[in-house]
């Protein structure tokens, strides 16, 4: 995973839908924005912050095992 992704997920609350569909499956843009048109990334929830579509990082770390910035 991109070292930029990786550090947007380990130390933000939420990251953006693109953000969130690289890290969880390698998706584009569009993919992942199609994706969350569902409610969810993977088994991970897409939430409205501000009129923006967010997805929380907790949910992103439990699915890949992520703890305090390394694999589980």
């Amino acid at each position: 995973m991109d070292k930029k992704i990786l550090r947007q997920i380990m130390t933000q609350l939420t990251v953006s839908v693109p953000v969130a569909g690289k890290a969880l499956g390698n998706l584009c843009e569009n993919s992942s924005y199609a994706a969350a048109r569902s409610g969810q990334i993977g088994s991970c929830p897409v939430v409205d912050v501000g009129g923006k579509k967010r997805v929380p990082t907790a949910p992103i770390r439990r699915v890949l095992g992520l703890k305090d910035g390394k694999a589980a």
